[in-house]
């Protein structure tokens, strides 16, 4: 429970950042989930402006992470999930998503954490 009460905190921090700083002229769709080919891919925030994309994974770290250039750590204990792939996997789905159809766009991806 203590983790997903972390996830949700940064959560708000992020919506309450796109809040203060305005968004107007964006759309901001969270928490959304798209089936691209045959898989569905959750994202925590899809930001749509004129002409791209961006993928926003949304991360509250607590504790010692850091990543080297194969492997995600947090606290010395190397981690199963690598949230930069994760973020790669979301980005190339909304890659692949354009490049079939008749809508095309440019993809971009970033994580935003609080730690």
């Amino acid at each position: 429970m203590k983790i997903l009460k972390k996830g949700f905190e940064g959560e708000c921090l992020y919506d309450k950042i796109f809040e203060e700083t305005g968004h107007s002229n964006v759309y901001i769709f969270r928490d959304v989930y798209l089936k691209v080919g045959n898989t569905v891919t959750q994202y925590d925030s899809i930001v749509i402006t004129d002409n791209k994309v961006t993928v926003n994974e949304i991360k509250n770290f607590h504790g010692d992470y850091h990543y080297t250039k194969d492997d995600w750590y947090r606290n010395g204990t190397s981690l199963e999930d690598d949230a930069f792939a994760q973020l790669r996997r979301a980005k190339g789905k909304l890659m692949k998503l354009s490049k079939n159809s008749s809508v095309k766009f440019e993809v971009d991806a970033a994580f935003f954490y609080q730690r």
